[in-house]
């Protein structure tokens, strides 16, 4: 009986040291960033408004932040007035609608920004952004994304109290172009967090808590990288946010 128990005891124990090794590799290929919730700042923007260069920039100075996710929508309803923006899209204008409807507003604008799906405000505006970024930090946040070998691994912590929509985002940096017509004619713009593509990995229902995998796209090219997020369905609170 002695001999069987202290061979149990040791293959429950090699067992458990092995789990715990597969843990701490699964920990190792995280990213490290990947253990805090970002903040996620969207900002509709058109190369074809006079007003948003600034805005543009203004967001480009989150290159690297270690709390902040930009996403740059680039609106189409500039298209018509002299300019074709390279990287807008009806259903980026679309979203932008929603938003307003969501928050009761009267009418779109750009450049609009909105973070964390709640609070909305000029896109250039330095000091209201800093102002919404910090009710931002204040918010509790029900759990973590974190990045794995397959994917991402969505663990909530705490039940979500409404359903919500897990969304991928693909963001390119470096962009430059030359603009020949349209308010910013015979200017080059930079722009920053340009989404290309938004897909839908999963909706999940009120009450949901505990851990899920999810495969995540890869980037088409290394100028890109991807930002996955969580948001209340209906254009709600953007419950979490991670770049990966």
């Amino acid at each position: 009986m002695i001999l069987r128990f202290t061979i149990v005891g040791l293959a429950l124990m090699f067992a458990v040291t092995a789990l715990a090794g597969r843990i701490a590799e699964d920990d190792r290929i995280a990213d490290p960033l990947s253990r805090k919730n970002l903040i996620l700042v969207e900002l509709f923007t058109s190369q074809g408004c006079s007003s948003c260069p600034p805005a543009d920039r203004l967001m480009g100075t989150f290159t690297g932040s270690k709390d902040v996710a930009v996403l740059a929508f680039h609106v189409d309803y500039w298209n018509r007035l002299g300019w074709q923006d390279p990287f807008s899209q009806s259903a980026w204008s679309v979203r932008q609608r929603d938003y307003a409807l969501a928050m009761d507003l009267e009418t779109v604008y750009t450049p609009q920004m909105v973070v964390d799906g709640l609070g909305e405000g000029v896109g250039s505006d330095a000091s209201e952004l800093k102002k919404l970024l910090a009710e931002a930090r204040q918010r509790e946040r029900p759990g973590l994304l974190t990045q794995t070998r397959t994917g991402v691994d969505l663990r909530l912590l705490d039940p979500i109290d409404q359903a919500a929509e897990l969304w991928v985002a693909e963001v390119e940096n470096g962009l430059v172009t030359q603009v020949e017509r349209g308010e910013n004619a015979d200017r080059t713009l930079h722009n920053h967090f340009v989404v290309r593509k938004l897909t839908r990995l999963a909706e999940l229902r009120a009450g949901t808590r505990g851990l899920s995998r999810y495969a995540l796209p890869e980037a088409e090219n290394e100028n890109r990288h991807l930002v996955v997020f969580l948001q209340q369905k209906g254009f709600g609170r953007v419950l979490l946010a991670q770049r990966f």
